[in-house]
């Protein structure tokens, strides 16, 4: 029945295999926050108009947030990958514009997160795939 062993550790390697995945994109987006805001603080606090500074602060935060909701995905152990698609994606779509918009001025930055509609779904659906999260993930 080694065949049957080889089997159920290929089977676990496979289920783990986007666990880890996430966990390590989430520490990844961490990380770069921390940076982001740092940078925020240190640098670009001397040159950027307060609206600027508002812009880049609030994109600072949202990274924050959903980097730490990529983490939390790495521990659903049917939805995580949904999850942290929309996460991911929500990321690029909204503090990847505010970051845009702050950096470049130009206004159309401000239009994708403005008029789009489209980064609260995204959000909102990678929040709503949390609930799935089995109680022996947790404890």
């Amino acid at each position: 029945s080694s065949s049957s062993a080889t089997s159920d550790v290929y089977k676990r390697q496979e289920q783990t295999r986007p666990k880890i995945f996430w966990w390590n994109v989430g520490c990844s987006f961490v990380a770069l926050a921390v940076g982001m805001g740092a940078v925020g603080s240190h640098v670009l606090r001397k040159r950027f108009s307060p609206t600027r500074m508002e812009y880049w602060e609030t994109a600072v935060m949202y990274h924050f947030i959903h980097s730490i909701a990529l983490l939390i995905a790495s521990l659903a152990p049917k939805r995580g990958n949904l999850a942290g698609l929309c996460f991911l994606g929500g990321l690029f779509l909204f503090s990847g514009s505010l970051y845009g918009l702050a950096v470049t001025q130009k206004k159309w930055y401000e239009k994708i997160f403005t008029s789009s509609g489209c980064y609260p779904f995204v959000f909102f659906k990678g929040w709503d795939q949390l609930p799935q999260l089995e109680e022996r993930c947790l404890f």
